[in-house]
C-alpha cells in the first residue's frame, strides 16, 4: 500500500518567492532526489501562489509530496537520513522483517487464542477471512467476530462444529480422552495424563479407575 508524506515548508523572512523557487528548485530539489532515490516513487514540489499575483508571506509556500511503496520503506529511508552508516537501517529493517511477523503470527495468537477461548490457528484464519472481506475495519474487527461465531457454536447445535474447529477448548473429557488413548494402545500417553491427573485438583483420582471399568 503506497504511503504518501505532505510536508508544508516556508521560505525565510525576506526572500523573494521567486528567488525561493529557483533555490529550492537548484538545491533543495536535487538533495530530495538524491537522497530519495531507490526509496520513494514519487517526489513532488507543488508551489503555492497568491490568487490576486502579489508576493507576500504565507503560511506555507511549498507542499512537498513523496510517495513509498509502504510504510517499511519510508521507515527505512528516514533512518538511512539519520543514521549514514548500516546499523540504524538493519535495525529498522529487523522490525518489520522479524518483529512483525514474529508478533503477528506467534505472539498475538497464542496471546489472544489463551485469553479468548480461540485456537491460534482460528485466529490467523479469522483475521485472514475478515481483512479479505472488510479491509482494515474486519483486521480489527477479526477477534471479536471470531468469538462470536464460536459463542454461535455454543449456543446453537446445528453450529457446534464451529466451536469444535474454532476453539480451543478441548472436545473429549478427560476420562474420554484416556479411554480413547487405552483402545488406542497409547499406555504411555495415557500413564502421563493419569499422572498429570493425580496432582490435580480439578481431575480427582477417581477418574482413572472409571476409566479403566469402562475399558475393561
Amino acid at each position: 500500500m503506497t504511503v504518501t508524506l505532505v510536508t508544508l515548508l516556508k521560505r525565510r523572512e525576506g526572500m523573494s518567492k521567486a528567488d525561493f523557487v529557483a533555490y529550492y528548485e537548484t538545491h533543495h530539489r536535487r538533495i530530495g532526489e538524491r537522497v530519495l532515490a531507490g526509496w520513494a516513487t514519487r517526489y513532488v514540489r507543488r508551489f503555492l501562489f497568491p490568487s490576486d499575483g502579489e508576493d507576500q508571506l504565507c503560511d506555507a509556500d511549498v507542499v512537498m509530496e513523496i510517495d513509498f511503496p509502504d510504510a517499511a520503506t519510508r521507515d527505512a529511508c528516514f533512518a538511512a537520513m539519520v543514521d549514514p552508516g548500516w546499523w540504524m537501517l538493519l535495525e529498522t529493517a529487523a522490525v518489520f522483517l522479524i518483529g512483525e511477523p514474529l508478533v503477528g503470527q506467534i505472539v498475538e495468537p497464542l496471546l489472544f487464542g489463551s485469553q479468548t477461548r480461540l485456537s491460534p490457528l482460528a485466529v490467523l484464519l479469522g483475521t485472514a477471512f475478515w481483512t479479505l472481506l472488510w479491509g482494515p475495519v474486519g483486521l480489527v474487527l477479526a477477534v471479536p467476530l471470531t468469538l462470536a461465531v464460536v459463542v454461535m457454536g455454543q449456543h446453537i447445535p446445528r453450529l457446534e462444529f464451529l466451536r469444535i474447529l474454532l476453539g480451543n477448548e478441548p472436545v473429549l473429557e478427560p476420562q474420554e480422552q484416556l479411554y480413547h488413548q487405552l483402545l488406542a494402545g497409547e499406555a504411555i500417553e495415557a500413564a502421563k495424563e493419569a499422572d498429570r491427573w493425580t496432582v490435580s485438583a480439578v481431575h480427582p483420582l477417581a477418574v482413572v479407575p472409571d476409566a479403566l471399568d469402562r475399558v475393561l
